[in-house]
């Protein structure tokens, strides 16, 4: 559309006005959400939160609406809200690596390990059969475990180092063409293994 290219150019007060007379002429939801993605002052975040809010309560299933609400509950320090946001875009797109990585970094922020945890092995599970299978995720994942056990010298936390390690080693041998990565995952396993005083 012609508001998307006025962003893309970096204008984005012709983007709103465009959008506006969208919504003047009931083009309604993709104006509803064009306007709710130009929102940057924490003014802006809030009446985009309350756009969105009307939007995905008229279609439940717009899933990057569920996205976008969670991007300004965040930035406005809304922790609940926007974990419940992106639960909800997680529910209407399961099989997401990058919302699995967004909902359990959320639950690492709240506290809720045990959920962090699911999502972690959610990531890995369904990258192993995707072209969007990253070394990130399982470093990511591995850097997590490794946090949990550290200092952690009890059955659970030996078995989470050593998932850590299993996922390192793992990374090293799907990713053989990335230079950098034996460097960081030998880094990575020293850490977990100092954390278990090995």
């Amino acid at each position: 559309t012609l508001a998307k290219l006025y962003i893309q150019a970096g204008n984005k007060d012709k983007a709103r006005e465009h959008f506006l007379i969208a919504l003047n002429q009931k083009n309604y939801d993709w104006a509803l959400f064009g306007l709710a993605q130009l929102a940057e002052s924490p003014k802006e975040r809030e009446q985009a939160i309350s756009l969105l809010e009307q939007l995905v309560e008229e279609q439940p299933n717009r899933v990057e609406a569920f996205d976008l609400l969670a991007i300004h509950h965040k930035a406005l320090d809304h922790k609940t809200q926007a974990r419940e946001a992106m639960e909800w875009a997680l529910e209407l797109s399961p099989r997401s690596i990058a919302r699995q990585k967004v909902v359990a970094r959320a639950n690492v922020d709240a506290g809720d390990f045990e959920k962090a945890l699911e999502g972690y092995q959610k990531a890995i599970k369904l990258g192993e059969k995707s072209v969007y299978d990253a070394s990130e995720n399982y470093l990511e994942f591995a850097d997590f475990l490794s946090e949990l056990s550290d200092g952690e010298l009890t059955p659970k936390g030996s078995q989470m180092a050593k998932e850590a390690i299993g996922l390192l080693r793992k990374a090293n041998k799907r990713f053989t063409d990335e230079p950098q990565l034996t460097l960081k995952t030998t880094l990575m396993e020293a850490r977990v293994q100092a954390g278990q005083n090995n």
